[in-house]
């Protein structure tokens, strides 16, 4: 890919991720303004285990799935039959992912609510919504495999679109179920135009192959313990909401924390641009060098945007509405610790379009761990703001293996 062809195709990746942003920005400002705090908290833990049925049917099976097409992207028999099995693979294990997902969420939601008929109706609808999504986010890694990164940014505002549109309703009926109905018809439609696109780039006739499913089903293995250590990390810090603050601490935490949706327009140029070409990448001094330019722009976005944050904390507050006033020191720390989480996710999607997960596979858990214990030693949970900051102990602790897994991809160091 020639400067010019690469500069205007992050030129097109930034100007829709920025479209896609002011779109769920604004959408989620709605449903922020709309809701009620109760009814918000709910929201808020439909869409967490959302996020945790992402990881839990990807964690391994999408790096290797990126190194191989990395390698066979432009054979086309060969890259049909890594996509089959990608496919089958992922296919298989929402068999299991989405029962205990969705148990999860009926104990959280209870707690907050009581047992009611509408529990049931939201469990399902979450149900549902899960399984649209990720079948969308497995065309999604095609498309990007193939560099088709304008078409992923259109499946993304396409569905961001529609689930401001039919998300309106909720200025007539503010109920959640209603919300969760909105989301599952866009996902539905997003889903359409990501499969009729990918279908492009393979041959769906192909059936998968043993090599290419047990290289993704090892790796899966290999990292499972971690994927579901941090599923139940992840989760530990909606539980402490939950069971330690009321549906206001849960609301406030989920309002304010989407803050971090700023964040998502960096990310989404990295995974789409940076991570794919970097997977491609095979001399070591051009890999360095590319690394080090990623991470030196990740370092100067995080500082402008709490920066920014800072200056118009006021402002951004109006925005959120009456019910969210008075939470600047809450605005500023989550701001903070999505910062963190940037820099070191960031590290994570440059380690994982090389499959460098060498120490953060062995050692993530007990350094983890360890993290775990001393927050619960200092932190009052009682506090939401020690719930905040007890959320970046483990992100920091094994941020310094996903470091040391960088220093030995890149040859830095012999570790």
């Amino acid at each position: 890919m020639t400067s010019l062809a690469k500069t205007k195709m992050i030129g097109g990746v930034v100007f829709l991720q920025l479209t896609s942003f002011l779109i769920t920005f604004g959408t989620s400002i709605i449903i922020i303004r709309e809701l009620t705090k109760e009814d918000y908290a709910i929201f808020t833990v439909c869409f967490q285990i959302l996020g945790m049925v992402a990881v839990m049917t990807s964690s391994g099976i999408t790096p290797t799935f990126k190194r191989l097409s990395g390698s066979f992207w432009d054979r086309s028999s060969f890259f049909s039959s890594i996509v089959a099995s990608l496919l089958y693979l992922r296919n298989k294990l929402l068999f299991v992912v989405v029962p205990v997902s969705l148990i999860i969420a009926t104990i959280l939601i209870v707690r907050q609510t009581g047992f009611a008929f509408e529990v049931i109706l939201w469990i399902f609808l979450l149900g549902v919504l899960v399984i649209i999504e990720v079948k969308r986010s497995m065309y999604l890694e095609i498309l990007r495999s193939q560099m088709q990164i304008g078409k992923v940014q259109l499946s993304e505002n396409l569905l961001n679109a529609c689930k401001l549109i039919f998300g309106l309703i909720i200025l007539i009926i503010n109920q959640v179920e209603v919300l969760l109905a909105s989301y599952i018809l866009a996902s539905i439609l997003a889903l359409f135009y990501t499969r009729s696109k990918a279908l492009k780039h393979y041959d769906p006739k192909t059936e998968s192959r043993y090599l290419y499913t047990n290289l993704m089903f090892k790796k899966y293995k290999e990292l499972l313990p971690n994927s579901i250590y941090y599923i139940i990390q992840s989760q530990l810090i909606l539980f402490l909401l939950v069971f330690f603050q009321n549906s206001d601490g849960v609301a406030d935490y989920g309002a304010i924390g989407k803050i971090s949706i700023v964040f998502n327009v960096f990310n989404v140029v990295i995974l789409n641009v940076f991570a794919t070409e970097f997977s491609r990448k095979r001399e070591i001094n051009k890999l360095r060098k590319t690394y080090l330019n990623i991470i030196a722009v990740s370092m100067l976005v995080c500082v402008f945007t709490y920066f920014v944050v800072f200056l118009l904390q006021s402002f951004i507050l109006d925005i959120f509405g009456e019910k969210y006033q008075g939470l600047e020191k809450l605005l500023m720390v989550l701001t903070a610790t999505s910062c963190v989480t940037f820099l070191f996710s960031t590290i994570g999607m440059l380690n994982n379009a090389k499959a460098w997960v060498r120490y953060n596979s062995k050692f993530a858990i007990p350094l983890s761990t360890a993290a775990i214990i001393l927050g619960v030693i200092l932190l009052d949970f009682s506090n939401i703001y020690h719930i905040v900051l007890f959320s970046i102990f483990p992100v920091v602790s094994t941020g310094f293996l996903k470091i040391a897994d960088s220093l030995k991809g890149l040859k830095i160091l012999k570790l």
